[in-house]
């Protein structure tokens, strides 16, 4: 009854009466749930990955799922809406995501750069987007990449 002041409530400043004290309070460390911990649980992941039944299960679930989309974009009877974002889906599973692209912003008014700078900063962004496989032309080069149409 000494943790207790009167009223039947804990003491002003008495560890038992804060939040988060204690096991169980909120788990473990933000980060610490489910990484790998011991060589030997990279060693079992990995074979988990380069297991044969794995990977024909994943194969086997990616042609299902293309199926579907296949079938939803051919469906007349389905909506605009649903046939796009099917075809969209579609397109992306069998070309790749496009990379996403971010560009600052925050960039200092473009009329008061000089026309270096500006040329500069034009050929800095044209190679991090033939870097990141963007599929962008490079500066100077002025042949279409391949199945693009304008």
């Amino acid at each position: 009854m000494t943790d207790r002041a009167k009223g039947g409530k804990f003491a002003k400043g008495n560890s038992y009466a804060r939040v988060g004290n204690g096991v169980g309070w909120g788990g473990p460390a933000k980060g610490e749930g489910n990484r790998i911990k011991s060589p030997e649980e990279a060693a079992e992941v990995q074979k988990h990955a380069t297991d044969p039944s794995v990977l024909a299960r994943k194969e086997e679930v990616r042609e299902k799922v293309l199926r579907l989309y296949e079938t939803v974009v051919d469906d007349p009877a389905q909506s605009i809406q649903f046939r796009l974002v099917a075809g969209d889906k579609l397109l992306d599973r069998i070309d790749g995501k496009a990379v996403q692209t971010n560009l600052n912003v925050n960039r200092d008014d473009l009329a008061q750069m000089t026309d270096d700078e500006l040329r500069a900063e034009r050929d800095r962004i044209a190679a991090a987007r033939a870097a990141a496989g963007t599929g962008d032309v490079a500066p100077g080069d002025t042949a279409q990449p391949a199945g693009v149409v304008h």
